[in-house]
């Protein structure tokens, strides 16, 4: 059936119109897992992933102790690989039992996309968390953090916090030995500076005796750790000549695959404390 004229010139125009504007770009598109409890008294890690079809030009986290206070606005760092990374710090946590968050993102045309705000409920150690039915005390240590889009919550939470030793060794014989090899994500949150983050390649060892070791998990330093019920603690000094302090990484053996996280302190030469956070996984190779 052949057009008319008309609607031949009404193609023509709207191909015309099209060309010279372009398609309309979707603003950023965020995704992220919401945190939904932690303990008092600790940093808390944010961490969404940002893409944009006019690429990325910020990504901002917000946070109050009410929705209808003026909230705290913090730059997420770019952690690679489309994820951003930002810290709740841990003084605005000790007296409060909640607090709220909402993530921002702006593309380079400054097109805006938001989070709903997310509220997380703030819990002494010692209590049972929200919304994980069965939790006890003991698997209630560490908050929740998102690695890679693995959630570190619920079953691999417990195993990681349930561990009471780790290093001091007494595990058990494993059959599920072998090499890992993944990625790990550290933060660093120093008083009066932008926090920094750092990702890298990461490799475990796990042997029959049920030791776990790694030599980069830390740069320059070789950890060890002993399985018991597939959790695992490893702790390495941090002899920096700007810095001394801790880091103590907890981990979980789950099948084919390694996932954790990390916490620790310093101080600078200059007296400024700083706070570790971060989490790590690998899969079996």
């Amino acid at each position: 059936m052949k057009k008319s004229a008309f609607a031949w010139r009404s193609l023509i125009f709207a191909g015309l119109v099209a060309t010279a504007f372009g398609a309309a770009a979707r603003p950023p598109v965020i995704r992220h897992d919401p945190v939904r409890a932690a303990p008092k008294g600790q940093a808390i890690q944010i961490r969404a992933t940002v893409t944009a079809d006019q690429g990325v030009n910020s990504v901002t986290l917000y946070y109050a102790v009410s929705r209808d206070a003026a909230p705290f606005k913090q730059a997420m760092q770019d952690a690679g690989a489309g994820a951003f990374i930002g810290t709740i710090p841990a003084s605005l946590l000790d007296a409060a039992s909640e607090i709220f968050y909402y993530v921002e993102a702006t593309d380079r045309t400054d097109a805006i996309s938001e989070t709903p705000w997310h509220r997380i409920n703030l819990r002494a150690a010692a209590e049972t968390p929200p919304d994980q039915p069965g939790a006890t005390s003991r698997s209630w240590k560490k908050p929740a953090l998102i690695a890679g889009g693995i959630a570190l919550a619920g079953g691999a939470a417990a195993l990681i916090a349930g561990s009471q030793g780790g290093d001091d060794g007494g595990g058990a014989t494993t059959t599920n030995t072998g090499t890992f090899a993944g990625t790990v994500t550290t933060v660093l949150d120093i008083t009066g500076e932008s926090p920094s983050v750092e990702t890298r390649p990461v490799s475990f060892t796990v042997v029959s005796s049920g030791i776990v070791t790694s030599d980069n998990l830390q740069p320059g330093r070789h950890l060890e750790g002993t399985l018991r019920d597939n959790a695992f603690s490893m702790t390495g000094r941090v002899d920096d000549p700007d810095k001394t302090g801790e880091i103590r990484y907890q981990g979980a053996l789950l099948g084919s695959r390694i996932v954790g996280s990390l916490t620790g302190s310093v101080v600078t030469t200059n007296g400024a404390v700083g706070v570790y956070s971060g989490t790590f996984t690998a899969d079996k190779i």
